[in-house]
């Protein structure tokens, strides 16, 4: 989990070139030109502030990306593997994150508190103007908090128990205000539901922008 300010979403480590970085979504860090400093809340429930002194996020806003150096190694080495090619339309995918800031109570039963996780189903691929790559259009359901978090799956080419991959970083959901109703008489307010419509970013921009931001923490790994 990751807050910044006033935000507060998800953010993962990730391994570019044996170097590790945070990839979240720009908008979870605006705050961090004034702030400079991100919360963080591991899987054990520690919090810690770090701060960031280097970071990236794509020069095209409509792309809502950003990778951060971290000031140390925050988890242990774990390269998670890129999912680029081979993604089918209707495969299902899986999304990770913090709802509302809010955290699993497993009260050490199941050991770490790790996030709550979605499933989805990958509904279109789509394709901005001048893009360099296709971003993910996912049929499932978001909530405030999940912003920043990766988009992981298998292929069908992958062996059963090959390590899961990530194909991108949610960035929205879509909502859309729904009359209230008693019985036939409709009243005169509404509530805001979620849509299904989820939007995920390609992975290859933050790895491509933590390559170009460069500075990334060596990973160290334990004996």
């Amino acid at each position: 989990m990751v807050r910044c300010g006033t935000k507060v979403g998800t953010g993962f480590t990730f391994e570019v070139d044996d170097r590790q970085y945070i990839f979240t979504a720009t908008h979870v860090v605006e705050d961090l030109q004034d702030c400079r400093k991100i919360e963080i809340i591991d899987a054990q429930g520690a919090v810690s502030r770090v701060t960031i002194d280097k970071w990236w996020t794509h020069p095209n806003p409509e792309i809502d990306v950003a990778v951060l150096v971290p000031p140390h190694q925050l988890t242990p080495a774990g390269r998670l593997e890129v999912a680029v090619e081979g993604i089918a339309w209707g495969q299902n995918a899986y999304f990770v994150g913090f709802p509302y800031g809010t955290r699993p109570e497993t009260h050490g039963m199941l050991g770490p508190r790790v996030a709550y996780v979605r499933m989805a189903i990958i509904s279109a691929f789509e394709r901005r103007k001048d893009a360099a790559y296709l971003h993910y259009v996912l049929d499932g359901h978001a909530a405030v908090g999940f912003s920043g978090g990766p988009v992981a799956l298998r292929l069908a080419s992958d062996a059963p128990l090959a390590p899961i991959r990530v194909a991108g970083i949610l960035t929205s959901c879509r909502t859309m205000a729904h009359p209230v109703a008693v019985g036939a008489r409709e009243l005169d307010m509404s509530v805001t539901i979620q849509s299904g419509y989820v939007v995920a970013e390609n992975i290859c921009y933050a790895r491509d922008g933590a390559r170009a931001l460069g500075g990334g923490v060596p990973v160290r790994i334990n004996d």
